[in-house]
């Protein structure tokens, strides 16, 4: 990890009394409340349902809402939309997301240095809970959230945080409590305990996910891939990936792993309600990885004698694979070109060229596939060498 400086603001800053009150509160509170709610009520499944579409709800309103649209502007929505997932949002009371979203961008701005606000580097208490209970830094970076103070839903919902959070995530647990029998299970569990939950596994991403995990796209940072923690995070636990290439709107990039906010991204696109998705190019996603294979290899190859020779090899099969998916992706270019314009033509000559074209685009694609999985195995015997 990186050394601070010896005296920051955040060694001089003082406690923030307020959010250390509602943190002892709410933590002391739910743990006591649902204690006598479990003892004297037992369990009751239809609160435990009504606790789960909370927790969904809310979790989904940060990583959905205030993380990947507002803080990171990864797709658009229309405003009625907007407006839902920010609703969601402040349901996890985690601030507004004016307030939310700003520490965010200092957090990528400034990661593991002395303004990011939740610096890593300060211990796992600190980024975990510790810095919300200290005063902010002094420091304002005025271009990190002109944006949002230009963004009318935006600042309507930090005006009004407070009175929309309690309504949403105490009252309304509460009265859907009452309708189904049971207003003390749905403000205790579906209410209190759930918004401790919450607030521990969005705590998890800025502490324990720069503490376990892997890099397989960067080292530069702390930041750690961890699938077990995307089953709790709703796949913010690929936290590697989303630090070397925030601007996606995907954390998980693989079929299999395991993040609903992206399907959540994609069920609205699906439905016209999300457009613009961002996305990584392939292969900017392809050379991070190949770097941090080498990387592990380099370290690998150091402890041989003939590793001068490895290093050599190991460059000019990253150099075919990255020139061999280019030449991929120009061919598949060039065929998709000519297929529109022989749905315009439709003339014998088009198609047989055509067919050629698409020989050549597959022929491109065996030749990625081939040099990749070369690649894979070379890297998997250095490792194990």
């Amino acid at each position: 990890m990186k050394k601070l400086s010896e005296c920051t603001w955040a060694d001089q800053a003082k406690i923030d009394w307020a959010n250390l009150l509602f943190l002892l509160l709410l933590h002391i509170g739910g743990l006591t409340l649902s204690l006598f709610y479990f003892f004297y009520f037992g369990l009751n499944f239809g609160v435990l349902a009504l606790a789960l579409a909370f927790y969904l709800i809310s979790g989904l309103g940060i990583t959905v809402g205030y993380h990947r649209l507002v803080a990171h502007q990864t797709f658009k929505v229309p405003p009625v939309v907007e407006f839902l997932l920010l609703l969601a949002g402040g349901m996890a009371i985690q601030n507004s997301a004016l307030k939310w979203c700003y520490d965010h961008r200092l957090h990528h701005k400034f990661e593991d240095n002395v303004d990011d606000p939740y610096n890593i580097n300060r211990g796992f208490w600190y980024a975990h809970m510790g810095w919300i209970i200290r005063t902010p830094n002094p420091k304002n970076f005025p271009h990190l959230k002109k944006d949002l103070l230009a963004n009318p839903l935006v600042v309507f919902q930090d005006k009004h945080y407070w009175a929309l959070a309690i309504l949403s995530s105490l009252a309304l647990p509460t009265y859907l409590g009452y309708l189904i029998g049971d207003a003390v299970g749905g403000f205790v569990v579906a209410g209190v305990l759930r918004i401790v939950i919450v607030h521990h596994f969005t705590f998890f991403i800025n502490s324990l996910c720069h503490i376990w995990g892997r890099q397989p796209y960067s080292d530069k940072v702390t930041a750690k891939d961890n699938a077990v923690l995307a089953f709790f995070t709703y796949g913010e636990g690929y936290h590697n990936f989303h630090h070397k290439f925030q601007h996606d709107y995907r954390n998980g990039i693989k079929w299999y792993q395991f993040d609903p906010s992206k399907w959540v991204i994609q069920i609205l696109s699906f439905f016209k309600l999300a457009t613009s998705l961002k996305r990584a190019s392939h292969l900017s996603i392809l050379k991070a990885q190949l770097t941090m294979r080498q990387k592990e290899i380099r370290q690998r190859i150091d402890l041989l004698s003939h590793r001068k020779d490895l290093n050599q090899r190991i460059d000019d099969l990253i150099k075919k694979v990255e020139q061999a998916y280019r030449d991929m992706r120009e061919k598949k270019l060039i065929y998709q070109e000519r297929l529109h314009k022989f749905k315009l033509e439709k003339t014998e000559q088009a198609k047989q060229e055509l067919k050629i074209l698409k020989a050549e685009w597959q022929a491109a694609k065996w030749e990625y596939k081939m040099l990749y999985r070369q690649w894979q195995m070379y890297s998997v015997a250095l490792a194990e060498a």
